[in-house]
């Protein structure tokens, strides 16, 4: 029962933090929620009892690739006014390809393609 509830924490807190690294508006904030999500999704495999993958996932996502990442856009020095200039500019392009994403998805699982 508790192990349920556990269930329900990790993966809506990790799904929560998958929206703030996209929606965060500081790259190194981003990072940091990044951070987050493979903290919780470590929290999952060990519900699973996967300890090692857990430890593994941690120590080779958190310590080594997100550690990198924060470093090279704390050493990139992103100007965020830049980035608030092109959103517009290439939203109708991100809207065609998450509409083609979506139906893709909708193909797949209504017309059952997966093989079993």
């Amino acid at each position: 029962m508790i192990s349920e509830y556990l269930f329900y924490f990790f993966s809506s807190l990790a799904l929560a933090s998958g929206i703030l690294v996209i929606r965060a508006r500081n790259p190194v904030h981003s990072v940091l929620f990044l951070i987050l999500v493979f903290c919780q999704a470590a929290g999952l495999l060990l519900l699973q009892n996967l300890d090692f993958f857990a430890m593994i996932f941690l120590v080779v996502y958190v310590g080594a690739i997100a550690v990198l990442f924060l470093f090279v856009v704390m050493m990139l020095h992103i100007k965020i006014a830049e980035i608030h200039e092109n959103v517009l500019r290439y939203l109708p392009v991100g809207g065609f390809i998450g509409l083609i994403f979506v139906f893709e998805v909708l193909l797949v699982v209504e017309n059952d393609f997966i093989p079993y």
